[in-house]
């Protein structure tokens, strides 16, 4: 347990002497009600994200929210039509980003926030996973599929998002349990969201030398704050929501292969590049390349290839690092094993209070490790297809329409003979 009126905060008033959001308290609260942002996502001392990894987080959420607008601007300027479902989409991810932003703005400037505020990942998480639906339904309308497959697609969509909204009430029910966890002992949980299951070896290290915001010798500190093992209730939660977001992981990931066969089918049906360069003369090269450049398949290609690279990056994370990860620190042996490590020379029969532990080279047996530029290329990746699927989709709707209000104007000669 943290030693009241340390670093997580004072009493029940809150605060810890830095520029905070004051929080309304209890009078009769025993617990800190203000907590300093780096403490959620960290140690009570720092976060246990680099300063390169919070700025480039922060920079890329920016961007990727400002590109969201620039796309919603651009459709309401073109006045596009029938992209009602992917501008809900669109507003989802950007409120998303905006609390991205927030959060590690929150953790450079080191603030203090309300305990309350525990929560914002979990919003994150809702509007993350309402999204993602909207955006496989609005490429889908997009795509203009027969009806078969189409009605095979919705039933997987509709399995995707049912167990979404599983998920969105398992991560609620989970910060809940976490801010309940914080009242009692004063720490927060750290395997309760997946960055606590994607840790780099680096930010391992920085946990366990922080521990207890002084020695770093205390492998029980570790312990409780990766691993609430007297919570049963905790373990059965977060282990189902793991599991859940893994399946729901692959059926995203089968969305997007789905259009990306739906797209390579409607673009190999069409003329090939060569056979149209071949059959036009040189100086039509330009047109080809402009038509082709405009052209549905084409586009929907950009569509296709951004969604498939969002969840094929989100499977690989799922089954690479968060299930077995949580696998392994939910695991009471593996504990046993890594604590008995710090007590190296450990005797029983001669134990003594002053003996020294030493920190093990390594953390759990069998816990995989990220590399050090993990949280930079999910910010990175997960958007960018994202953002490439709906620029895709608004483009295609902007091609048809202009498409459509083109009208045929015949030559002089062909309105003589329609005179005659």
């Amino acid at each position: 347990m943290a030693p009241k009126g340390g670093k997580g905060g004072g009493g029940g008033g809150g605060g810890g002497g830095k520029k905070s959001i004051t929080a309304i308290c209890p009078s009769d609260a025993t617990y800190p009600c203000n907590t300093d942002m780096y403490y959620i996502y960290g140690d009570k001392s720092k976060s246990l994200f680099t300063q390169s990894a919070l700025y480039g987080q922060l920079v890329l959420y920016i961007i990727f929210a400002a590109l969201v607008v620039g796309i919603l601007v651009y459709s309401h300027v073109k006045k596009t039509k029938k992209t009602g479902i992917l501008k809900t989409s669109l507003y989802l991810f950007f409120a998303a980003w905006v609390f991205e932003c927030t959060r590690w703005g929150l953790i450079i400037a080191e603030s203090s926030v309300p305990i309350g505020y525990r929560f914002e990942s979990s919003v994150v998480i809702l509007l993350w996973r309402l999204a993602m639906p909207t955006l496989f339904a609005a490429v889908q309308n997009s795509l203009q599929t027969s009806k078969i497959p189409k009605i095979g697609f919705y039933v997987v969509l509709l399995a995707y998002t049912i167990l979404n909204m599983a998920y969105i009430v398992l991560d609620f029910l989970l910060s809940a349990s976490s801010l309940e966890h914080y009242k009692e002992t004063w720490e927060w949980r750290l395997s309760d969201r997946d960055f606590g299951l994607t840790y780099s070896a680096k930010q391992i290290r920085m946990l366990v030398t922080t521990s207890s915001g002084a020695s770093g010798l205390d492998p029980y500190y570790v312990l409780g704050r990766v691993n609430d093992e007297g919570s049963g209730i905790y373990q059965r939660d977060r282990g189902l929501q793991v599991k859940l977001g893994v399946v729901a992981d692959f059926l995203a990931l089968a969305l997007a292969t789905y259009m990306a066969v739906m797209v390579g089918l409607a673009f190999v049906k069409k003329k090939g590049v060569m056979n149209e360069i071949v059959s036009f003369p040189i100086f039509k090269l330009k047109d080809v390349i402009r038509n082709r450049l405009t052209s549905d398949q084409t586009i929907h290609v950009v569509a296709a290839s951004g969604l498939l690279l969002s969840t094929l990056f989100r499977v690989v994370v799922a089954t690479a690092f968060v299930l077995p990860n949580w696998r392994v620190v939910s695991n009471t042996d593996k504990w046993v094993e890594w604590i008995v490590e710090y007590f190296p020379n450990y005797d029983p029969l001669n134990w003594t209070p002053d003996v020294v532990p030493q920190i093990p080279e390594k953390f759990l047996e069998g816990y995989r490790l990220t590399a050090n530029g993990f949280p930079i290329a999910q910010a990175l990746l997960e958007p960018l297809g994202i953002v490439l699927a709906a620029a895709a989709v608004v483009y295609v709707a902007v091609v048809r329409e202009r498409r459509a209000n083109t009208t045929y104007q015949p030559s002089d000669q062909e309105q003589k003979w329609g005179q005659h």
